[in-house]
């Protein structure tokens, strides 16, 4: 089986995972990942000044990073939301304010319009299917974070990249492209996990 083919059972299997996941524990993780993102305050430069963080409007069972996003909000944090701008191209990030009006982006996602200003991030929190202990991630099988991450990558050495899971979404080894990019943390509400390729 290539490794096209193993995602694709993946993605069945993780999406069943996450979708078990309660209601109680749903609430606790998002007390815990507020927690967690606070703790990596400093290592993300989220300490002392302004930062720009990507977010995510959450879908489907996805975690809920919005308790995040405010709180980063109030501590005087610029938040950008992911837009998608096609099937092959990366994604573009639009300035996020709680009085946003959000649009429908595709594929079930939603996006601040045009009229929010484009701005580049220095740290991306990121969804996650499923993930293994080597910093790799699933997705919904788009590549739009692999794009976006190897641009942006190639242009600022020292982007931050934190994908954000339920514990239960671990699994032993995620099958990888090429094209597939290494998060530089995975956050979940049991544990912080720290990889190799984070900026020093």
């Amino acid at each position: 089986m290539n490794n096209n083919k193993q995602k694709a059972e993946f993605r069945k299997i993780a999406k069943k995972i996450r979708a078990k996941v309660t209601n109680d524990e749903r609430l606790k993780c998002k007390e815990e990942l507020v927690a967690s993102i606070q703790q990596l305050a400093p290592v993300l430069g989220l300490t002392g000044k302004k930062t720009s963080i990507s977010a995510y409007w959450p879908i489907a069972d996805e975690i809920d990073v919005r308790p995040i996003m405010f709180s980063l909000v109030e501590r005087g944090h610029l938040i950008l939301l992911p837009v998608i701008q096609g099937p092959a191209a990366p994604l573009l990030f639009r300035e996020w304010t709680p009085g946003t009006k959000l649009f429908d982006g595709g594929y079930g996602t939603s996006a601040p319009g045009p009229d929010s200003e484009e701005r580049v991030p220095s740290v991306l929190l990121i969804p996650v299917l499923a993930f293994d202990n080597t910093g790799f991630r699933l997705g919904y099988g788009g590549g739009f974070y692999d794009r976006t991450l190897h641009m942006l990558r190639v242009k600022r050495p020292k982007i931050v990249s934190v994908g954000v899971a339920f514990e239960s979404q671990c699994v032993d080894k995620i099958p990888v492209n090429e094209h597939d990019e290494r998060l530089d943390f995975i956050v979940t509400e049991a544990q912080v996990r720290r990889f190799s390729n984070e900026p020093s």
